[in-house]
Order: structure tokens, then C-alpha cells, then sequence
């Protein structure tokens, strides 16, 4: 008879326990979380920055003077973005555009590494991190795009790590880097007020760590001395820039210049835009765990001053919502650690109490002598720590808060994430390349092609995508740099059909028009019904994306002949580009509705009904959201 074998089952528990096994699933749940960051590209000043990055390449200087937009021509050019242009066209020459959206991902995920890393450094437990990030990743991810403050977002969160190290792990030397940091900084993007606002929001926690040690003279060489000595160096770096200190001042000046701010949608207050609502959710969640954190005195004076620099930034300018949600998840994760911790230690000291109690309990039962002596002596000193799992039913009232405590940060978290997700699931398209709902190639295609005589007049928001597609064969009117500049006000009164259209027209020997049918509200632009009314202009090409209009004139009159559409058609377009706009995150209830009234007038029944059947249900949000909305509301 063989004897049994014995073997031993790993319990659940056992595993997780395993550093591999944990470390895996939490690389896994924040791959998870950053898989969000995965964004079809749909701004049109990717293409700006891929035209100045392809002028530096072939002719291997930079351009000092405008080369894109013909009513500036040779005027002088800044160079405060090249040095990202610069890399963005050099990785779409290897990788195209696909490869530029992962590189957009790489960057946004990289952001959320170092902010994880800077929390972890604080001992903050990693799911307490993961679900604060996931809740957060919705807002920071509509900024995702190709665009030169996604190296500020890196940047940002670099120094949040590096500070966190310094403050909390005792690394001076990761300092150092900081001045090299800011003058790269200087020449990519102009928002190194940002970083020199961390450093100074940080800055808080030296005179903490200096009172603490009571103005101990190592403690003021390392807290004050040092620190002020990199941010002196850091400045100076960005005077070093090719700018100097001007860069310091130019988001002031943008978010400082009404024309500017009241002509471009992301420089609104989130306020005006559809993720207030959602804003407002943050901000609550992460004021409540806040004020408990400072009720338990767990509470980080910079974490507050970051968050508050966020919520208010974003406040100012929707585009803030990035910077907000870097800048957030600090607070609310340190709050959470923080109140929880502070329940355990209430806990342990319950625990220890009743053990000290169950030993003088023990101690008089067992007399007076010495045998009873040193039993009583045995159950003094230091109390273990204790795990949750052998803690005893003598403190029912701190159990229930701290478990309590943790249930409603995963309840608010995860709920909210839900919200987030309903709320902004049409905002950015998921995915890599280029959105097919935006831009037309066929259009530039069809230019390219095209031997037309005198200048071009072309919708703002495509500006960008038609710089690079068409230069240098033919030149815009306007792009994405344009706004507060007097192109801007004269593309306003274009597209606005007002009567001073001809005139500006004439002014710019304008004979073709290339634009959207609608504007990114899903507006129709009145510009489409003066030139629909206009016998003096001839539709050449419509594809569901993008319009081309020409004059008609004698020099034209060849291409116009060949290409000419009838008018009518412009219904369809607009319908078209109308549902392609859906996925850009414009009201899909709106979108079908207008739809419907469309097909309506036609006495097209079927298909009036159908969308307004569409409009109805997409205007009925899960009852959750609905829910939240009317409690934020």
C-alpha cells in the first residue's frame, strides 16, 4: 500500500500575496486604465505642426518668416513650438500617423507613471492610486492629441515625481535635473509657468519639514537653501531660451486676452462646455475625501494647492482639464491614504488598550507574587501592528468608518468613473490614425489636381489639415494660429454671411472656398446658404466632409464646366457631415433631431422618423446618470 501524498493548495490569498503575482495585476489594471488614452487624431493643428517639422527637414534651417497662411506671408514667425515639431514630424516620417498616436498614448501614459510612482513613493497603497486615475483618466484623456502640451503634461508630472522623491525619500540629486528640464521646456512649449508653479506649490512642504526641525541649520541648508537654489537655476534656464522670459508670460497673455479666449472653444470656461457637470463631480469627490483628511491632519498643503491650481485653471480654460486631472489625483489618493491610516492607528491603539487591560485583568487573578509580576510585565511594551483580518469586535464604531470610509471611495470612484464614461464616450474617438469624421483627403486630392486661379478662403478648423496636405502648390487663409489676429475677425464676417462677404472677397482676390457645412457645435455655418443662394458661385466638389466652392469667372471656367455639382445636393452633405460629427462629440440627440426636421421637409417620412426615434433615445441617459445629473445640477 502506497502512502498518500500530501499536497498543498496555494489559497487565494497565498497568491496574491506573491510580490510577482501583484505586481502583475497592478501593471495589468494600470495598462487597463491608460488603454483610455488611445485617441484617433482630430485636431487640425496636427497638420500645422507636421508642415513647420517637414519645412525644417528639407531645408534644414527653421522658417523665420510665414510661409503657410498667404495673408501673413514673410511676416516674422516664433519658434516656441519647433522643437516639438520638430520631433512629431520626424516620428510621422518613420511611423505615420498611427505611430504618432501611440506616441500620444506613450506620453499620457508615461504622465500617469509618474504620478503613480511620485504617490507610491508616499506609500500610498496602489489601488487606493489606480482607482483615483481611473476616475481622473476621462478628463485628461479629451486633451490628448498631438499637440505640444503633451510634453508639458510629461514634464509636469516629471516634477511631481522628482519633488515627491526629494520631499518624501530623501533624493536630492534628482533636483539637478530640473534646470536642464526647463530650458528643453522653453523651447517645446510655453507653459513653463506651470512647472515653476509646482515648484513653488512644493515649496510649501520645506518650510513644514523646516518648522519641524525647528530651523535646524542642516534642515534649513537642505529644505530652503537647495530648493530655492534649483529654482533660481531653473528660471535662469528658461531666460536661456530663445524667447527668454517672454515664455514665461505668454499663457497670461492668452488666457489674459478676451478676443482670443471668446474666438477659440477650448479657451472658454469649462463652465460653457458639456463637462461641467462632470467638473463638478470631480470636485466635490475630491473636496469630501479632502475635508476628512483634514479633519484626521493627513492632509498635504501642497496636494491642496496643486488640486486648487487645477480646478481653477480649469475654470478659466476648458483646455485646463489635462492639467486638472494631473494635478488632482495627488489630493484625493493622499486623502483617502490618509484618512484610512489614520483609522487603522485608532484601531491599533483600541487593541492595544484591551490588551493592556486583559493583562492587569490577568495580573490580579493571578495574585500578587512574582509569578503574577511577571506576567503582568509580559504584556507590556510594544503593541504589534495588527492586520485587518485579526483585528477583535472591540471597536465596532472604528471598524464600520474605516471600512465605511473605504466602501464610499470605491463606490464614488467607480460610479464615477461610469459617469465619466457616459458623459464623454463621444467626446474623442478611441483608436489610432487619423478620425475619418473630420478631414477629407479626397478634397485635398481634388486641389492638388487643380490649376485654379487666385487665392483661397478656408473654414478655421481645417486650416491646419490643409496646410499640410496642399502646401506648397496652394496657401490658406487661416489655421489654427489665427485667432485674435484680423484674418480672424474678416473669417467671422465671412462665415457668419454677413454682406460685407464680397468685399473681403475682393480684398484677398479670394475665387474659392474650401470649408466644413458646419461648425464643431454641429451648427450649419450661414456661409453655406449665401453661397447655395449665390448664382455667382458654382459647387465643384461635396463629399460628406468637406465643401470646395469656386468663383465663376472667366479663368475658372474650365474647371467649373468639368467639375460643377448641382446645388441640391448640399442636403445630403450637410447630413453627412452632420452624423459624422456625432463622433466628435457633438450632441447626438441635437444632431438627430435636426436630421429628422431635414428628412421632414423633404417628406421623407421613413427616415424623419427613424432619427427622431434615434434623438429619443439617445436623449434618455442611464438612470444613474441621470441620477448624478440632477443632484449636480
Amino acid at each position: 500500500m502506497q502512502p498518500m501524498v500530501q499536497t498543498n493548495h496555494a489559497t487565494p490569498a497565498a497568491v496574491l500575496r506573491n510580490p510577482y503575482v501583484r505586481n502583475g495585476l497592478i501593471a495589468a489594471a494600470f495598462l487597463a486604465i491608460c488603454t483610455l488614452f488611445l485617441n484617433k487624431i482630430f485636431t487640425s493643428d496636427y497638420g500645422i505642426h507636421l508642415s513647420v517639422g517637414r519645412y525644417i527637414f528639407e531645408n534644414g534651417r527653421l522658417p523665420h518668416n510665414e510661409f503657410l497662411v498667404y495673408p501673413w506671408l514673410n511676416q516674422p514667425n516664433n519658434f516656441e513650438e519647433m522643437g516639438f515639431q520638430i520631433l512629431l514630424y520626424g516620428f510621422f516620417r518613420l511611423f505615420g500617423s498611427n505611430g504618432v498616436s501611440v506616441l500620444v498614448w506613450a506620453f499620457g501614459t508615461l504622465s500617469y507613471l509618474l504620478i503613480y510612482k511620485a504617490l507610491r513613493a508616499r506609500d500610498v497603497r496602489p489601488y487606493v492610486i489606480l482607482l483615483t486615475m481611473l476616475l481622473f483618466a476621462f478628463p485628461f484623456r479629451i486633451r490628448l492629441q498631438p499637440r505640444p502640451e503633451i510634453i508639458a503634461y510629461l514634464f509636469s508630472s516629471y516634477l511631481i515625481y522628482g519633488l515627491s522623491l526629494f520631499y518624501y525619500r530623501d533624493n536630492r540629486k534628482i533636483l539637478y535635473t530640473f534646470p536642464p528640464l526647463f530650458l528643453l521646456w522653453a523651447n517645446i512649449h510655453p507653459s513653463t509657468l506651470m512647472g515653476l508653479g509646482i515648484l513653488g506649490v512644493y515649496g510649501t512642504q520645506s518650510l513644514v519639514a523646516v518648522v519641524k526641525e525647528r530651523f535646524d541649520r542642516a534642515a534649513v541648508k537642505k529644505y530652503l537653501y537647495v530648493p530655492l537654489a534649483v529654482l533660481a537655476l531653473c528660471v535662469l534656464a528658461v531666460g536661456a531660451g530663445r524667447h527668454g522670459f517672454d515664455s514665461i508670460t505668454t499663457p497670461l497673455r492668452i488666457v489674459g486676452s478676451s478676443v482670443v479666449k471668446s474666438n477659440t472653444s477650448e479657451l472658454v470656461s469649462i463652465r460653457e462646455s458639456s463637462f461641467f457637470l462632470p467638473f463638478k463631480y470631480l470636485l466635490v469627490t475630491t473636496a469630501l475625501f479632502a475635508v476628512a483628511a483634514l479633519i484626521t491632519w493627513k492632509v498635504k498643503i501642497h496636494d491642496v494647492l496643486l488640486a486648487g491650481t487645477g480646478f481653477k485653471l480649469a475654470l478659466q480654460v476648458a483646455r485646463g482639464m489635462a492639467f486638472m486631472s494631473l494635478f488632482c489625483v495627488p489630493l484625493l489618493a493622499q486623502s483617502v491614504e490618509g484618512v484610512l491610516r489614520k483609522l487603522e492607528e485608532l484601531i491599533e491603539e483600541a487593541e492595544a488598550r484591551s490588551r493592556q487591560a486583559e493583562v492587569k485583568q490577568s495580573s490580579k487573578m493571578a495574585g500578587s507574587g512574582k509569578k503574577g509580576r511577571r506576567k503582568a510585565a509580559a504584556g507590556k511594551g510594544n503593541i504589534p501592528r495588527v492586520s485587518l483580518s485579526a483585528i477583535p469586535s472591540r471597536s465596532p464604531l472604528l471598524l464600520v468608518l474605516r471600512y465605511g470610509t473605504f466602501g464610499l471611495f470605491v463606490f464614488l470612484t467607480l460610479i464615477g468613473s461610469c459617469y465619466m464614461y457616459f458623459k464623454t464616450i463621444d467626446t474623442v474617438e478611441h483608436g489610432i490614425g487619423i478620425t475619418s469624421h473630420k478631414f477629407s483627403f479626397q478634397a485635398t486630392e481634388f486641389l492638388k489636381r487643380l490649376d485654379i486661379k487666385g487665392n483661397m478662403f478656408n473654414f478655421f478648423d481645417v486650416g491646419g489639415f490643409l496646410d499640410w496636405q496642399l502646401h506648397p502648390q496652394k496657401l490658406t487663409f487661416i489655421d489654427g494660429r489665427g485667432a485674435g489676429t484680423e484674418q480672424f475677425n474678416e473669417h467671422q464676417v465671412i462665415i457668419a454671411g454677413f454682406n460685407e462677404i464680397e468685399n473681403i472677397f475682393e480684398k484677398y482676390k479670394i475665387t474659392y472656398v474650401v470649408t466644413k457645412a458646419a461648425d464643431s457645435s454641429g451648427m450649419v455655418l450661414p456661409l453655406i446658404n449665401y453661397l447655395y443662394a449665390n448664382p455667382d458661385w458654382e459647387l465643384v466638389f461635396a463629399d460628406g466632409l468637406m465643401l470646395v466652392f469656386m468663383k465663376n469667372m472667366p479663368e475658372n471656367r474650365a474647371i467649373i464646366d468639368r467639375y460643377k455639382l448641382p446645388k441640391n445636393v448640399l442636403t445630403e452633405h450637410v447630413v453627412k457631415e452632420l452624423i459624422h460629427y456625432t463622433y466628435l462629440g457633438v450632441s447626438k440627440p441635437m444632431v438627430y433631431s435636426i436630421v429628422s426636421r431635414i428628412f421632414m421637409d423633404q417628406r421623407n417620412q421613413a427616415k424623419g422618423t427613424e432619427y427622431r426615434k434615434l434623438a429619443e433615445e439617445f436623449a434618455t441617459p442611464p438612470a444613474f446618470v441621470r441620477a448624478i445629473d440632477a443632484v449636480l445640477s
